[in-house]
């Protein structure tokens, strides 16, 4: 496999199951879970990766902008932002991380000049917001069925989305869907096979020596259901050893066991095949180390974001040794079925072992901010009582967490 800075788009787009959720009003009066605030209140702005790839995730956010009407607006707390705001606001960063040739003293003199900052209104409580992680696996597969290659991926079936829910994932792996031709491919392991529907897109290394990207392309319908929740109720793990890779090895340790556990998750996500590595709720390749999956009901799609977390420290063999800040400029690009609420993140991490190291081990509590140009007074709309929340995803797509 290549090696090469990645720059990646996910499935998941996070996602879940977008095309179920329904989109209503907000109430002012139920409490906004951003804040506006004040320059002295603003977060010392660091960065602990290269800002090259925050250019390009910012260009790539604003082709998803781009394709949006210039009217559409979206919430950023008590305040909202049109479209050709956020574009304006997006390109104006740009141009000052070039003209700052990455100073940060002088970007963060800028920012506190010319940006508005929303912080999330838990921010001063040690446990303000939880950071998960998330990452594109890679699976062996093969275009024909054989002992080895036996776990189908399936296609979505045409009467997919008349009949909701639709089969339970016991049912589906019990054979109901054999014999239909709706096996997209097959792959060799069944618990990488689990996961791959929690991630939600992957890549195949095919027998032949090709490659083939997969993304989520439906799901029956059902709720997901956590089977590292399942495993700790039942105290057959501790809660530290609760990560992607602990659950993983526990089902491998205990293959007895596996077809109750997964059957314990009825959702179960269709596939297809795609020209990238996935697509994210924005539409648009994700950059590893540069999006956040955050609930979109809540949080602006498409906005600058500013994180400041944790994350592992590994040594060579990849064992976690201790942590550091993780503090970085990000955009707020993808959702999650998992990711309810305004103090839930999934950090995208990209692809590779490393990858899945951390997004498989990460949980780790945090900060959130988000920013954006300062508007003249005029211009500045302000959010009446009510209305109607804006911040839609325009493409259903599926991530799940299993957290």
């Amino acid at each position: 496999m290549m090696v090469r800075r990645i720059i990646l788009v996910v499935a998941l787009c996070a996602g879940l199951m977008l095309s179920a959720l329904t989109y209503g009003c907000m109430s002012v009066e139920a409490g906004q879970p951003l804040k506006r605030l004040k320059p002295s209140q603003y977060p010392t702005f660091t960065d602990d990766n290269n800002l090259i790839d925050l250019r390009e995730a910012i260009n790539r956010d604003l082709t998803y902008l781009n394709r949006l009407d210039d009217n559409k607006s979206f919430n950023y707390g008590p305040d909202v932002y049109t479209v050709k705001q956020l574009k304006e606001s997006l390109n104006d960063f740009l141009d000052a991380m070039k003209r700052f040739k990455g100073n940060l003293d002088l970007l963060n003199n800028y920012i506190r000049q010319h940006y508005a900052v929303y912080g999330y209104s838990g921010n001063n409580s040690p446990d303000a917001v939880t950071f998960t992680g998330y990452f594109v696996p890679t699976l062996r597969g093969s275009l024909d069925s054989s002992d080895t290659f036996r776990y189908p991926l399936y296609r979505p079936p045409e009467e997919l989305n008349k009949v909701m829910p639709f089969l339970t994932r016991k049912e589906i792996d019990a054979g109901a869907l054999v014999g239909r031709g709706l096996e997209l491919l097959y792959v060799d392991d069944r618990v990488d096979l689990f996961f791959l529907h929690i991630q939600g897109s992957g890549v195949i290394e095919l027998d032949t020596n090709e490659v083939l990207y997969v993304g989520y392309a439906g799901t029956n319908g059902h709720d997901y259901k956590s089977i590292g929740k399942l495993l700790l109720e039942e105290n057959k793990m501790e809660n530290k050893s609760v990560s992607m890779q602990g659950i993983k090895a526990y089902l491998r340790e205990h293959p007895q066991e596996m077809d109750r556990i997964m059957a314990h998750n009825p959702s179960y996500v269709f596939f297809t095949t795609t020209p990238e590595i996935g697509i994210c709720a924005s539409n648009v390749p994700l950059v590893a180390g540069r999006a956040i999956a955050t609930d979109l009901r809540i949080y602006p799609q498409g906005a600058l974001a500013y994180i400041s977390t944790q994350k592992a420290v590994l040594d060579k063999a990849g064992r976690i040794t201790g942590y550091s800040p993780l503090s970085r400029f990000v955009v707020n690009q993808d959702t999650g079925k998992a990711i309810v609420g305004p103090t839930r993140v999934d950090f995208f991490w990209g692809m590779g072992k490393y990858a899945e190291i951390q997004a498989g081990t990460m949980r780790q509590s945090g900060k959130l901010y988000f920013l954006a140009k300062k508007q003249p007074q005029k211009e500045q709309e302000k959010k009446p009582k009510t209305i109607k929340n804006d911040n839609k995803p325009t493409k259903a797509t599926v991530k799940q967490k299993d957290r």
